[in-house]
């Protein structure tokens, strides 16, 4: 006689838990309110521009996300191209130690290795080619599907590395996530 299996799939909610919701607040606004604060305090003793003053906090809004969300391979790659853009200006977050101990009040600050980066993303819609070394191809899929895979690609850092179901779960991770980081800039917002 054969042992049959039981075929039942388990069923994920695309919704996270509450528990989940709040670590990732917590840890969201645990690294960028700090950042943000440095921010504020460079800006105020130096001549700054308004767009240094916006690069940084771009920079770091990406880098809290990396933080809050960190063991999916998106944000592994979304830290590794922000750390290591290599087109990087003058800003307020390449200032040397000592400009920075100073700002702090002596504090010991470590080495930002974040700055405000020039890397521009790729965009959705951009009409470079995507060759077929930078993913993996479906087999036997129609046209429509393969141009769609090739956004979704584009658009989830690290997606050209990654098969078709880790490239949908990525994808769905990393929508929730960015849902939890806007839910977390609003309530900022909204407090101040």
């Amino acid at each position: 006689m054969e042992t049959q299996r039981s075929k039942r799939r388990r069923v994920y909610s695309y919704e996270p838990p509450m528990q989940s919701i709040a670590d990732f607040a917590h840890s969201y606004l645990a690294y960028l309110l700090p950042a943000l604060l440095k921010i504020e305090r460079m800006r105020s003793r130096r001549r700054i521009r308004v767009q240094e003053v916006e690069e940084a906090v771009k920079a770091e809004v990406n880098l809290a996300l990396v933080a809050a969300a960190g063991g999916f391979a998106w944000s592994r790659a979304l830290e590794q191209k922000l750390r290591h853009c290599t087109a990087r200006p003058p800003s307020i977050l390449s200032l040397s130690r000592e400009q920075k101990n100073s700002i702090d009040g002596g504090a010991a600050v470590p080495p930002s290795t974040s700055g405000a980066c020039k890397c521009e993303p790729e965009r959705a819609g951009a009409s470079s080619s995507f060759s077929a070394s930078e993913g993996k191809p479906l087999e036997g899929g129609n046209d429509e599907l393969q141009d769609r895979m090739r956004i979704l690609r584009r658009i989830l850092p690290g997606g050209e590395a990654l098969g078709l179901t880790e490239l949908i779960s990525g994808v769905n991770s990393y929508v929730v996530c960015l849902e939890l980081q806007v839910d977390v800039l609003r309530s900022l917002v909204d407090t101040s």
